[in-house]
């Protein structure tokens, strides 16, 4: 019996004691003594003007070049075919002269981009999607990640966020048993002042056992289209639970589902935008803008027929870097400084899709790409369509190695996270179907 069935057989006080000891672990990893140094480093850079931030820039990307040069396979074959030299490099701007890396490329050679040097803190390997349906393994280190959480918890406590406040997170996280039909649809983390609510169980007929919930924290952060659902459904049933903090992230941020929002929980809401791999960071100020956060990676908005592409090269991972590499995300700059920040005018790329279950709750594609298709191997892409309401298509292409194993944990996974009441049929295509703009869309739904 693996780790989750033991977990769903627990009682709740024993699940609670479960997150917690888990809450207690991250603590130990994310916000080490390395994390409150980043964490005071980045609020001091924040203020910092254009002539600082672009020196700042050219430091440390001089130092990564070399770093990749000398010890990553991937980059020192590359650099050699393109006559690039990092030992001279001078501005951020020369990086052009590089190719820009796709998520296939990455997941197709990952291991010509991990480096051979030895960092001062262990690596492990986190897996990683986006709403493209490409699962990929990405190396990061103990110190990489507590970075990346410095930047992020800059971002949260300019906005007044504090790491003891209790908050309510609508994630994908798998914390309610999929069966259960009784309340309380949320588990306590206590370690790390959360309570972590069931995506899977909101309907109109569950909906007020969650505004119970919800008025233990001031504050709830997840992916938008689920606070948007949970906001729709409270208002729905006439409740309004106000909030100090509302913050999303993983997908677009609609002006729909910001007035929703804003409509249930009476407070402005914020977004961040990121990745596991670190390309490019981007954090909204309390007056409402949305910043480039400069002094984390180089971010450039390449034009893309009418769009611009978010490509990001990161300062400080080390053990996988990526340089020049392409999010998979579209935004559009507006012209405006914050000192030596760029302001952002617009985000998109990450599309709100989801699958209506027989009940009438939502799975979104993050839902699929993180909790399902992430755990099964061999997997190249994947994408789902729903005709009916109580059936799903499972589009796979497959990988070589691809077993009826590896249909067997889809469908476990199918089962556990959608339901039983579901029919399932997976096939096997050539190409995946692409959205009119020849986007690629994980959810079809019609």
């Amino acid at each position: 019996m693996d780790k989750m069935s033991i977990y769903n057989y627990m009682p709740v006080w024993g699940q609670n004691l479960a997150c917690t000891v888990q809450g207690a672990n991250i603590i130990r990893k994310r916000y080490n003594p390395y994390f409150e140094k980043k964490l005071e480093q980045y609020k001091k850079s924040g203020k910092a003007s254009y002539e600082r931030i672009r020196e700042y820039q050219d430091k440390c990307l001089k130092k990564l070049l070399i770093h990749s040069y000398e010890t990553v396979p991937y980059y020192k074959k590359e650099f050699d075919d393109c006559g690039f030299n990092p030992y001279t490099f001078l501005h951020a701007e020369q990086l052009s002269a590089l190719p820009i890396i796709t998520k296939d490329e990455l997941k197709q050679r990952a291991k010509e981009f991990i480096s051979t040097s030895k960092l001062p803190s262990k690596t492990f390997i986190h897996l990683t999607g986006g709403t493209t349906g490409k699962a990929l393994d990405y190396y990061t280190t103990l110190n990489e990640q507590a970075q990346q959480w410095a930047i992020w918890w800059r971002y949260r406590e300019n906005l007044g966020i504090r790491r003891t406040d209790w908050c309510g997170e609508f994630g994908s996280k798998l914390v309610v048993p999929i069966g259960q039909a009784e309340p309380p649809y949320w588990r306590f983390d206590y370690a790390e002042h959360r309570l972590f609510f069931s995506p899977y169980h909101l309907n109109a007929g569950t909906v007020r056992s969650y505004a119970e919930g919800l008025m233990k924290v001031k504050w709830i952060h997840g992916y938008t289209s689920k606070l948007a659902d949970l906001a729709y459904q409270l208002t729905e049933a006439g409740i309004r639970i106000p909030m100090d903090f509302v913050t999303i992230g993983a997908e677009n941020l609609y002006d729909t589902q910001r007035k929703l929002l804003e409509k249930a929980f009476g407070n402005h809401v914020y977004q961040h935008y990121g990745q596991t791999e670190g390309a490019a960071n981007i954090s909204q100020n309390p007056d409402g803008t949305l910043r480039v956060d400069e002094d984390w990676s180089y971010v450039e908005f390449v034009e893309n027929g009418t769009d611009h592409k978010i490509i990001g090269t990161n300062f400080h991972y080390y053990r996988m870097p990526l340089i020049r590499y392409d999010t998979g995300d579209y935004g559009e700059l507006s012209g405006r400084q914050d000192g030596g920040f760029r302001i952002v005018k617009s985000l998109h790329g990450r599309d709100s899709e989801y699958i209506i279950r027989p009940d009438g709750s939502k799975i979104t594609a993050v839902e699929f790409d993180e909790e399902i298709f992430a755990k099964v191997g061999h997997m190249a892409e994947a994408q789902v369509v729903q005709r009916k309401k109580d059936e799903l298509e499972v589009r796979v292409i497959r990988l070589e190695g691809y077993h009826e194993s590896d249909d067997k944990v889809l469908m476990e996974r199918l089962k556990a996270v959608v339901g039983n009441g579901m029919k399932y049929k997976i096939t096997y295509p050539e190409i995946l179907e692409k959205a009119k703009n020849g986007k690629f869309k994980l959810i079809i739904s019609e």
